[in-house]
């Protein structure tokens, strides 16, 4: 009855410890649905992560474009403002081609000048030779009234007569042929005096016109020069309108590249956070894990229990060893008491399952 007793105290300690694996048990799943639950939050919080990042890639895309577009356009700018610097060159150029074509007709006038000058010199000349004539033409008249007069003194001889006739007749020649060289000298010297004039009317003319020409040209050059000015002016306006817009795209340029950096950093952080988060869900899992295989321990230690139990139970039902028989009384000797112990526990081994609950009861005391 004692042994009997003990053996179900010794059930009730069995009993009690499986209610306490049962409860270990249940805290585990209980923890195990915790650590689900921080699973599924942690997925949840990598997703909207993922969902973030996503977002800040689109929008570093739409920056980035927003860049191109700014490059292209300070391209454009840039374009513009050589073609308003060659166009300035240009503009400088035809000035001084237009200054140079001014230096060229005043050399052009001095020349005319210079050649009515020379013109002149040629009239006086043409004069001078003719007053040259007129007194050769005047000697001559007075030798011949000398010889005239020696022709009167000489009548009175003959033969003086006849000389003086054939002198006189020569003198008559020669002084046709001088009045007709007088004539022709003449006549050239009017033909040449009014070449000269109509020269001379005619250089003035072409002075005259010139002088027009320069006119018309310094107007013209005027005009151009307030033109050039009025397009310089225009194009410092342009130049200027130019760089500011050059400022204010650099000015863009660099917040876009502040705002590229910080969303660089912003992944960068995502990164990382995403990383740890992979990390501790890492560790999650490996908790996990390891709550799985101490639950599947437990279940194991359960199901030996369970069926050692079922073993006890059976065997205090039926009673198949007589314990009790082979341990004998209370008050018998120790001897005795020992070899009946030894020959339940030889019967008890020649079950696995109750030696297992042996050894479980040993340890539990």
């Amino acid at each position: 009855m004692i042994i009997q007793q003990q053996q179900q105290q010794q059930l009730l300690l069995l009993l009690l410890l499986l209610l306490l694996l049962l409860l270990l048990l249940l805290l585990l799943l209980l923890l195990l649905l915790l650590l689900l639950l921080l699973l599924l939050l942690l997925l949840l919080l990598l997703l909207l992560l993922l969902l973030l990042q996503l977002l800040l890639l689109l929008l570093l895309l739409l920056l980035l474009l927003l860049l191109l577009l700014l490059l292209l356009l300070l391209l454009l700018l840039l374009i513009l403002l050589i073609l308003l610097l060659l166009l300035l060159l240009l503009l400088l150029l035809l000035l001084l081609l237009l200054l140079l074509l001014l230096l060229l007709l005043l050399l052009l006038l001095l020349l005319h000048l210079l050649l009515l000058l020379l013109l002149l010199l040629l009239l006086l000349l043409l004069l001078l030779q003719l007053l040259l004539l007129l007194l050769l033409l005047l000697l001559l008249l007075l030798l011949l009234l000398l010889l005239l007069l020696l022709l009167l003194l000489l009548l009175l001889l003959l033969l003086l007569l006849l000389l003086l006739l054939l002198l006189l007749l020569l003198l008559l020649l020669l002084l046709l042929l001088l009045l007709l060289l007088l004539l022709l000298l003449l006549l050239q010297l009017l033909l040449l005096l009014l070449l000269l004039l109509l020269l001379l009317l005619l250089q003035l003319l072409q002075l005259l016109l010139l002088l027009l020409l320069l006119l018309l040209l310094l107007l013209l050059l005027l005009l151009l020069l307030l033109l050039l000015l009025l397009l310089l002016l225009l194009l410092l306006l342009l130049l200027l309108l130019l760089l500011l817009l050059l400022l204010l795209l650099l000015l863009l340029l660099l917040l876009l590249l502040l705002l590229l950096l910080l969303l660089l950093l912003l992944l960068l952080l995502l990164q990382l956070l995403q990383l740890l988060l992979l990390l501790l869900l890492l560790l999650l899992l490996l908790l996990l894990l390891l709550l799985l295989l101490l639950l599947l321990l437990l279940l194991l230690i359960l199901i030996i229990i369970i069926i050692t139990i079922a073993t006890c139970v059976i065997m205090l039902a039926f009673n198949p060893f007589g314990l009790a028989a082979g341990s004998g009384s209370v008050s018998g000797s120790s001897g005795t008491a020992s070899s009946g112990n030894l020959a339940a526990r030889n019967r008890i081994g020649q079950y696995p399952n109750l030696m297992l609950l042996f050894s479980i009861l040993q340890l539990t005391h």
